[in-house]
Formats: C-alpha cells, structure tokens, sequence
C-alpha cells in the first residue's frame, strides 16, 4: 500500500476505533484477531448526536483505527507485500466502519456518510482483492491493485475530510 493508501486505512480504521470507543462498555477482543477495544467508557452512546458529537467520537474510532494500522504495515515499504498484514489493515478498517455505521446519523449528514461509507466498502474490497493476489503469488496484480488501493483511498479520504471526518481522512 502507498502511504496515502496506508493513510485512508488508517483514517477508516479510525473511525471504526472511534465508534468503538463510543460504544464499548467493557473491554475484550473483537472477533477480528488483534483487533482490542478500548475498553470501558463512561459515555454510552446516545440514541442522538449532533454533527459536533457525531465528528468527536467518529474521529475518536478513526484515531484508534490509524495507530492500529500502523502497527500492520511497514511504512518503509511503498507497495506492502506481506498478505497478512494486507488483510489485517482490511480487517482493522472494516471493523472501524462497522462502529462508524452504530452511531447515530447526525440531522442531515444521512447522504454523505452513506457516500463515505461506500467509499470504504470500496477500498476494504480492493485491499482484500490485494491480498488475494499476494497470497497467490501475483505480484504484477497486487502492485496494479495497490495503484487503485491509493484512488480508492484518495477518493474516501477526501470525502471524508470534506464532512470534518479529519482523522478518518488521514
């Protein structure tokens, strides 16, 4: 993955950490391997959020997301050959999304989170597409994979900093 690649995982798997922060009440291990909660928070995730709290604790899961990340891949390395790891910033990033679709909408942000999100369904698939290809061998493919891996990634991150998402477009 390229750093901006690297970056966006890192920003989506923030807002999935932030998500989880918000939501979690106790602490433990998700189902995806070496992926941790924060633990207990004292700030239940109400049934209603306004754009300012929306963007804290979003931001919050995205912040968790990118240093979790960042212990997956090797920033020396432009394009990631290690498939494991691959999968495991596509893991990390999906978890983040799935903690950034449980908080509650904010009043008028329903289309463009959805376009956020899509974004990131795009990109985790073409991460685990890249995975795929290093498992196999198919370096050629997992190189031209990781060109779009970055698109994909420029594209959701610019979205997402466009909402004030700005750890998750990282």
């Amino acid at each position: 993955m390229t750093l901006t690649e690297r970056r966006w995982a890192r920003g989506l798997v923030l807002v999935a950490a932030l998500s989880l922060l918000a939501s979690c009440t106790s602490g433990g291990s998700s189902s995806t391997p070496g992926f941790h909660s924060a633990g207990p928070t004292t700030s239940p995730v109400p049934t209603r959020l306004s754009q300012a709290e929306y963007l804290a604790r979003a931001n919050a899961i995205c912040s968790q997301m990118n240093n979790q990340i960042s212990f997956l891949i090797d920033p020396s390395d432009p394009v990631q050959t290690n498939a494991v790891a691959v999968d495991g910033v596509a893991d990390v990033t999906a978890h983040a999304l799935r903690e950034l679709r449980g908080l509650p909408t904010p009043p008028g942000g329903r289309a463009r989170l959805a376009a956020i999100f899509t974004s990131v369904d795009r990109l985790i698939a073409l991460i685990r597409s890249e995975a795929r290809a290093l498992r196999g061998g198919q370096v050629a493919e997992a190189r031209r994979l990781d060109e779009r891996v970055a698109n994909a990634s420029r594209e959701a991150n610019a979205l997402s900093n466009a909402y004030g998402l700005t750890a998750c477009g990282k």
